[in-house]
């Protein structure tokens, strides 16, 4: 115990001063207070995280293809693959993907995603039915299909968009652009639903297109002329940029 000693007019006041303090609160604070906070800090928000599940309108079929130049298919020769790639499916080219992905908006600087869809190699597109053989390197063109999997079988990955329950008030509308990945050399660039750009004139808008969204689907804008609908199926194609 330690004593203090004031001197107020004639008189000396003594007032003792414990350095042990009350320990009695701690176990009422840390249960009303500390923890609750831990807690808030720690935990996510709760959230609803049920979906819903929006299909393409007017398509059973989404068929992409992608080209380096207009009227010139891409092949994966000129991505850098090898016959032996095909044949044997290695790795590199089996991790190769095309990137879809579902934004807020076509302003990199206020866009959110929302929802991803890759798109891996597909080995049905590499093989020759006429010859029944795997297409070599330069014949065999870069081509996506996204399918019904009400209809379809194999391959069907991708053809409908999730998104978060009370997320979007319909109709809304998101914005998406598709990037190839290619795991030969880890090279990941935009490639563009219109053709005849230049990297010297092309604009950010530019990659994007447009998913309109009502009730239980979505429609896809052909603003974009290198993307149309046909009788059940959309088609989309993918230019790379000119340099």
């Amino acid at each position: 115990m330690l004593k203090y000693s004031f001197k107020i007019g004639d008189s000396n006041i003594n007032i003792p001063l414990s350095t042990q303090f009350d320990v009695a609160d701690k176990d009422e604070a840390i249960r009303d207070f500390y923890i609750e906070d831990q807690l808030k800090n720690y935990l996510p928000p709760e959230e609803d995280y049920e979906v819903s599940k929006y299909y393409p309108a007017l398509a059973d079929e989404v068929f992409i293809r992608v080209f380096k130049a207009e009227n010139e298919q891409m092949s994966f020769a000129d991505l850098g693959f090898t016959d032996d790639d095909l044949k044997f499916f290695y790795n590199r080219l089996q991790f190769s993907y095309l990137n879809l992905t579902f934004y807020t908006s076509n302003d990199k600087f206020k866009q959110e995603p929302v929802f991803v869809i890759d798109l891996f190699v597909q080995r049905i597109n590499l093989f020759d039915t006429v010859n029944q053989s795997i297409k070599k390197a330069d014949e065999a063109e870069l081509i996506f299909n996204i399918k019904n999997p009400k209809l379809f079988n194999n391959e069907t990955e991708g053809y409908f968009v999730y998104l978060k329950n009370n997320e979007f008030q319909t109709p809304f509308s998101l914005f998406c652009n598709f990037r190839f990945n290619n795991a030969l050399n880890g090279t990941s660039y935009v490639l563009y639903p219109q053709k005849n750009l230049f990297a010297n004139t092309v604009v950010e808008e530019d990659e994007y297109i447009t998913a309109n969204f009502s009730g239980n689907s979505f429609l896809v804008d052909t603003s974009n002329r290198t993307v149309q609908y046909t009788p059940n199926a959309l088609n989309i194609d993918l230019y790379a940029l000119n340099i």
